[in-house]
């Protein structure tokens, strides 16, 4: 008569009148496969939740810009990228991380509406609130142009006091600083460098057109 033991795979065997011998069978070997699936499927579950709650984080680097013809510091608040997302609350969290940075002047560079969008609630929420903390400044990207109910977005973020850029320059005096603040348009930009290539190649190669 043999018996195992499913616990510890041991094997007793038992003779009638004789003595009892026991040896250990081979257990299983782990599941080795398995349990790097279940780890690789735990990462990729770990990863996409880091990824939506990045999503939804705001995030602040700072640079400091030093420059003789500063004569007194200057802080200036530079947003961008919001693309109509609703940072919970109304985007009154990101009105109020920029106000408790108490900046001199705030820089909109694009990319805060999106083409896509159905409507610019979410970014006018942030928007119309700027002009009460800081004179605003917005740069457009090409996501804002794209939106499709671009002049009522605009009226609304001028009615409120923000000065949209669109290709011009505007002056700001902040204390004793007086400043430029311009915008310029993508596309021009773009021209600008094919002909100052063209302009490069004519000075190296001699080139007459």
């Amino acid at each position: 008569v043999a018996t195992v033991n499913r616990t510890t795979g041991v094997v007793t065997a038992v003779k009638a009148g004789t003595v009892t011998i026991s040896a250990v069978a081979e257990g299983k070997k782990p599941a080795t496969g398995k349990r790097v699936l279940l780890g690789i499927l735990i990462s990729i579950i770990l990863l996409f939740f880091y990824i939506i709650a990045n999503q939804y984080a705001i995030t602040k680097s700072e640079y400091t810009i030093e420059s003789d013809r500063v004569k007194s510091k200057i802080k200036i608040a530079v947003i961008s990228d919001l693309h109509n997302m609703n940072f919970l609350n109304n985007n009154k969290g990101v009105v109020k991380k920029i106000k408790s940075e108490k900046p001199d002047m705030i820089a909109v560079v694009g990319d805060m509406i999106d083409e896509y969008a159905e409507s610019s609630e979410n970014t006018l929420n942030v928007m119309t609130e700027l002009p009460d903390i800081a004179p605003t400044y917005y740069s457009m990207g090409n996501h804002d142009k794209s939106f499709n109910d671009y002049n009522s977005y605009i009226s609304e973020l001028e009615n409120s006091g923000v000065v949209v850029l669109d290709d011009k320059t505007d002056k700001i005096t902040i204390d004793e600083n007086e400043i430029k603040v311009t915008d310029l348009n993508t596309l021009n930009l773009i021209w600008y460098n094919v002909f100052k290539n063209l302009y490069l190649y004519k000075q190296h190669n001699n080139f007459h057109y």
